[in-house]
């Protein structure tokens, strides 16, 4: 039961900054997108606080899951920016040449 609840806590907050978007949603402002990833990251933060003071299993094994799912949201984020200031910086050498 540990794992079910391991990979729901994966797939609840992936999917939760996938829906707002990962590196950036089209779809609403910067300052929108900002408010929300804050809000979500504060409220995970709350609920890891609570799953270890309540120390219930099933909730312990939820914040684990959401912590990679976190993670793998971030790393994909910063990666994303990475990845474009690496192109800009090519952009920048071949405009200089």
């Amino acid at each position: 039961m540990s794992l079910l609840w391991f990979l729901v806590g994966i797939g609840v907050i992936l999917g939760l900054f996938a829906a707002i978007g990962i590196t950036r949603n089209q779809f609403m402002s910067q300052k929108t997108w900002v408010i929300l990833w804050t809000i979500i990251s504060f409220s995970f933060a709350a609920f890891i606080l609570l799953a270890f003071i309540l120390y219930d299993a099933s909730l312990i094994d939820f914040a684990l899951g959401g912590s990679l799912g976190f993670v793998v949201a971030i790393s994909i984020h910063v990666l994303h920016h990475t990845l474009e200031e690496i192109q800009k910086e090519q952009n920048g050498a071949a405009t200089a040449k």
